[in-house]
């Protein structure tokens, strides 16, 4: 699963590029930093990680294995649409005046009123591109 995790990913991203993973990058604890580090270096490009409910390590042993930035959740503007980047969507409820992006319903939904779930289940196991994003952004 992880070899055509990494295929998947590097057939869609570059060295120069940036891809925000949205928690849940292992089900691995602390006793497995070696294999973090060993995916990371086969993942084209900089990887930014927004902690998910299993990712349990401290988050400078992230960093550490080779995470550009480790953060709970990342405020970005994507192609002109405010975003909240976090792996658990509940925030959503409140907060209608933004686009979150998140993972950890698995294949619950795609998209659903202003969340866009980018959790690799219901993407054929393939990074959501920016395009693709904005695009959405613009129907939600």
């Amino acid at each position: 699963m992880d070899k055509a995790l990494i295929r998947n990913h590097n057939s869609l991203v570059n060295e120069e590029d940036t891809t925000y993973i949205v928690g849940d990058f292992s089900l691995r604890g602390s006793q497995h930093t070696h294999y973090y580090k060993y995916i990371l270096d086969r993942m084209n490009g900089k990887k930014v990680l927004i902690l998910g409910n299993h990712d349990s390590l401290k988050p400078f042993s992230y960093i550490n294995v080779g995470f550009y930035s480790v953060h709970t959740h990342l405020e970005l503007n994507i192609g002109g649409v405010d975003c909240v980047l976090v792996h658990d969507p509940v925030h959503s409820i409140t907060a209608k005046e933004k686009t979150f992006i998140c993972g950890h319903v698995h294949d619950m939904f795609k998209i659903h009123k202003n969340v866009i779930n980018v959790g690799v289940d219901v993407w054929d196991f393939k990074p959501a591109s920016e395009e693709e994003i904005i695009k959405i952004t613009k129907e939600v």
